[in-house]
């Protein structure tokens, strides 16, 4: 996994965030060869865990106008966020 999408999981992770990582990373790390171009990450969407969203984002280098926490209170929702060479995808739910 880039080392800068466990960053990202690093800081979801010390701000309680509540999530899973879902499509083709979690197919990787259950041990099947994969390729993919981003990460997908499904969020609880509770206005308590929107919170913690927003500023594990901020710190991650995000700007808060580019989101605000009632995106990921929304469901469905997709958000796609883009930094340098990496593709994040946050989802309020499965489809």
């Amino acid at each position: 996994m880039e080392s800068e999408y466990l960053n990202l999981l690093r800081l979801f992770h010390a701000e309680h965030v509540d999530y899973v990582v879902v499509g083709g990373y979690a197919v990787i790390a259950h041990g099947f060869p994969r390729t993919t171009g981003d990460i997908d990450i499904l969020l609880r969407p509770t206005p308590e865990n929107a919170q913690r969203v927003v500023q594990a984002l901020v710190r991650y280098g995000f700007k808060s106008g580019e989101f605000e926490e009632a995106d990921f209170t929304t469901t469905p929702n997709f958000l796609s966020f883009s930094r340098q060479d990496l593709w994040i995808d946050l989802l309020t739910q499965l489809q």
